[in-house]
């Protein structure tokens, strides 16, 4: 180590100011404290590094603060150094412009080694931790939160600098992990003051940007709405994508969080949902109605997804939403935001789609528009389906396709069955129809484009079809 350091600082020289390099001193093992004459920054004693791997026998194998200290200014200036050291006295054998022990989460200011030189920023003492990081649910602590910290279903403001009340967690600053049990509901969790979580407290006398990591986790059925103020962020229940989320504090006290997002999404059953908090389509076969609001699905045990399979291979089936513009108990709208759904059609048979207000049409499989995607917005008290499939009526009216513009089609239109169309002669140009894939009429322009000719035809018994009369309609200049 002592050769590595030198050779470094030779090689890029101690007045080398523009150097930004990143370095590590991690050690983890034994460390001591011996009397001395000697003034430390905390006590009059020295400290010391026991080095198991040297070969020199104790007490010449210690590695004494002096000797680190020496070591370390021979860095050159604008090198970022970071020291881990994981064994007794670990806290006090270096002499850093910064001191963080994790234990009790103090951070504070103290005498720089050399104010030209940044060579040393954090000491975390991970000794004696009675619950590190490595925990993951954690319990009221004296200061310093560590692990994750658990809420329940509610509306909270944590402030990452509190130490007391309401804000801040157990009357100890907040960890940056926080575990959301929505089973009950759902939680709506500000978070404020995000860069002074974790050893970001004083920090403040350096010229340095730290971002902060959190962590969100949802470990309920119901969904969770992170915010810092300005942004919101949803973390889904679990089981789903999303379910936890890494997010990045920056500056201003914003957070910048991840989403998880892919192109797969498993089906169940109305009946087995709960057994599979994993799936994000529910299929049904039968008339159904569901309130979004609340735990519909499931026999009442859980809230309904946003995916809908409807299986109408043995019969139609129609499926009503009313408060669509919730999201595992989440009023989404209230958040000035839409909620999106997507519908598809399995089945031989046709499917309807309803909010209440509005029906939409979903033809069977293979056969048309089998599928949709729509969006739930607020109008007035009403939450409505806005949903991309043409076929659209008031509840309880016949559908109709509505187009806001012309429709164009290269030959043929057709009437319910294959047979009955409507066919565009591109040569002529003319068009005719048919029934029963017989010619039943058939329509031209007349000779210099100023008149249109038709032809009706009549059924005759074991002929087909008849003229029966030919008309010309010209138009005069």
């Amino acid at each position: 180590m002592f050769g590595r350091v030198n050779k470094y600082s030779q090689r890029n020289g101690t007045g080398n100011s523009t150097r930004r390099d990143n370095l590590a001193f991690v050690f983890s093992g034994h460390g001591l404290s011996t009397t001395s004459t000697l003034t430390d920054r905390r006590d009059e004693l020295d400290h010391a590094l026991l080095a198991a791997d040297l070969e020199d026998p104790f007490p010449t194998n210690l590695l004494y603060d002096t000797e680190l200290q020496q070591l370390f200014a021979l860095l050159p200036a604008g090198v970022l150094l970071t020291c881990i050291i994981d064994a007794p006295s670990g806290d006090s054998v270096l002499q850093l412009p910064i001191y963080f022990d994790a234990k009790t989460g103090c951070a504070a200011e103290q005498c720089a080694l050399r104010s030209d030189a940044m060579i040393a920023l954090l000491v975390i003492l991970l000794a004696c931790l009675q619950s590190g990081y490595a925990s993951f649910l954690t319990t009221t602590a004296d200061f310093f939160q560590t692990g994750c910290f658990q809420l329940l279903d509610g509306t909270y403001t944590k402030d990452m600098s509190s130490t007391f009340g309401t804000t801040s967690c157990g009357n100890a600053l907040c960890p940056p992990c926080f575990l959301l049990e929505t089973n009950s509901g759902a939680i709506y969790l500000t978070i404020s003051s995000c860069l002074s979580a974790e050893f970001n407290t004083g920090l403040s006398s350096l010229s340095l940007t730290v971002f902060s990591t959190f962590t969100f986790i949802n470990t309920g059925r119901g969904a969770a709405l992170i915010s810092d103020g300005t942004n919101s962020y949803m973390v889904t229940r679990s089981g789903h994508r999303g379910l936890g989320s890494k997010c990045s504090c920056i500056t201003s006290n914003l957070l910048t969080c991840d989403a998880s997002v892919t192109p797969v999404m498993f089906q169940t059953t109305d009946a087995t949902l709960a057994s599979r908090p994993s799936s994000e389509c529910v299929s049904i076969t039968a008339d159904s109605t569901y309130d979004m609001s609340g735990r519909q699905c499931a026999f009442g045990s859980a809230y309904c997804p946003s995916c809908w399979i409807l299986d109408t291979s043995s019969n139609t089936v129609s499926l009503t939403l009313t408060n669509c513009n919730n999201y595992f108990k989440i009023d989404v709208g209230s958040n000035s935001a839409i909620m999106s759904y997507t519908f598809v059609n399995t089945g031989s048979n046709a499917a309807t789609l309803s909010d209440g207000t509005n029906d939409y049409t979903l033809a069977a499989q293979g056969t048309g528009t089998s599928h949709t995607h729509c969006v739930c917005h607020i109008s007035g008290a009403s939450h409505l389906l806005a949903c991309d499939v043409p076929a659209i009526a008031a509840t309880g009216s016949t559908p109709i396709n509505t187009f806001p513009q012309d429709i164009q089609v290269a030959t043929q239109v057709r009437f319910g069955g294959s047979t009955t169309y409507l066919n565009y002669v591109s040569g002529t140009p003319a068009l005719e129809m048919y029934v029963g894939s017989n010619r039943a009429l058939s329509g031209t322009s007349t000779a210099g484009g100023s008149g249109f000719g038709a032809q009706v035809f009549a059924e005759v018994p074991g002929r087909h079809f008849k003229t029966v009369r030919t008309r010309v309609c010209r138009v005069q200049p």
